[in-house]
């Protein structure tokens, strides 16, 4: 598949704005740059897109640059991996990613692996009261 490059940074954008907005854990207005006077993208070219980027694995991207530490449990490794892999799918579709952009990525599924298991921990609390 080629694509053009304006169109990768639209996704990207896209993906940080949906990522920022979850990770406040507020929803604000819609980002005025993610509309175009342009043709925008068709759902079926997008989930086909999305399809076929699930034949790939991107989570040994990180082994280049970190490693996790020995605090993480092999369910959270495997964990926060694989959302590695598919936050790399969704900002570089085409695996090329910087050790800064890595980081980012990183940073942000170790903190919402994070978030899951203080949830769970709530949930375990609350169950418990019952």
């Amino acid at each position: 598949m080629t694509h053009s490059r304006l169109k990768w940074e639209q996704i990207q954008h896209f993906w940080i704005v949906c990522i920022v907005i979850f990770l406040d854990g507020r929803f604000r207005n819609t980002d005025r740059i993610l509309f175009t006077n342009d043709y925008g993208f068709i759902t079926d070219y997008l989930s086909e897109f999305m399809r076929e980027l699930r034949k790939d694995s991107y989570s040994d991207l990180m082994d280049k640059y970190f490693r996790l530490g020995n605090n993480l449990n092999q369910r959270d490794t495997i964990a926060v991996r694989k959302m590695i892999s598919g936050f790399t799918k969704l900002l570089y579709p085409d695996g090329e990613v910087t050790k800064e952009e890595l980081r980012e990525i990183v940073e942000i599924s170790l903190e919402l692996r994070r978030r899951v298991k203080e949830q769970l921990k709530k949930l375990v609390v609350w169950s418990s009261m019952m």
